[in-house]
């Protein structure tokens, strides 16, 4: 993998990861993130668990670059 490649997958699941996890922390204080305020008309049970799904994956894109970069 080059190193273009491997910057925008980190970047994309740091970005994912942010997203998911501020999303999370504003909706349990009250306020919504704009990109992720549709998800709020699905309910609060389900808004949170793809809210939460969104921060896995972003995790798991940086992890997958990490292990990109080391192994190939």
């Amino acid at each position: 993998m080059n190193q273009t490649k491997y910057l925008s997958l980190l970047i994309t699941g740091f970005a994912l990861f942010l997203l998911g996890f501020i999303g999370i922390f504003l909706n349990l204080i009250g306020a919504q993130l704009v990109p992720l305020a549709w998800l709020d008309s699905f309910g609060p049970g389900i808004s949170y668990l793809l809210k939460g799904f969104v921060a896995v994956l972003g995790i798991c894109l940086a992890y997958l670059a990490y292990l990109y970069k080391n192994n190939f």
